[in-house]
């Protein structure tokens, strides 16, 4: 049986069904917190019909992303250190950013600990022509809007938002794509 909480209601609304915009929703908590079973009874309850895809590497999600990911699918990546640690990582997210910026209803959840999460919004401590690994990581996490002491009905969910308790989600209806960090590429001053 699982018992709800009170920020599961700010997931439920991040993942209203009529919303046609791509989000991402990353939950944020210490190790064995309830963020995988939450998202799995929300994902459940609100997309009970949608099918479920799982990259299991950051290797493969580059290869599921090249092949298009189906509209109206979650893609469920687990723990985000896997992704956005492995060799892959850069890649994979810099095309994760682009799906992003679409509108078939693709819901891409996520979660991460405290720790990786606070490291993930750090800029790097390396002087001009310094490589940032982390730039698309940044750029995904550090634009979440805040959510806390947001009502379920006030929530946007095509905006998403970020509850600073634990959970997180993001739509980046507020940039253009020439915003996003591209592969290959480094910020100006990196």
């Amino acid at each position: 049986m699982y018992v709800q909480r009170a920020h599961d209601h700010l997931l439920y609304a991040v993942l209203s069904p009529q919303v046609a915009a791509n989000r991402l929703v990353v939950l944020r908590g210490a190790s064995s917190t309830g963020k995988s079973r939450a998202a799995y009874e929300a994902v459940r309850a609100r997309l009970p019909r949608t099918p479920v895809l799982y990259p299991p590497t950051a290797g493969a999600l580059v290869r599921m992303l090249e092949q298009g990911v189906p509209g109206g699918s979650v893609l469920w990546l687990n723990e985000l250190r896997h992704y956005a640690d492995d060799t892959d990582g850069r890649e994979a997210l810099a095309r994760l950013a682009d799906v992003l910026m679409g509108r078939n209803h693709l819901v891409v959840i996520t979660s991460v600990w405290p720790e990786y999460w606070a490291a993930y919004n750090t800029d790097p401590a390396g002087g001009p022509g310094t490589s940032d690994p982390r730039a698309v990581m940044r750029v995904l996490l550090t634009a979440l809007p805040e959510l806390n002491g947001a009502a379920p009905p006030d929530v946007d969910a095509a905006a998403g938002g970020s509850c600073t308790d634990r959970w997180s989600a993001w739509r980046p209806a507020h940039q253009s794509r020439s915003s996003w960090p591209r592969r290959g590429t480094r910020r100006p001053g990196s």
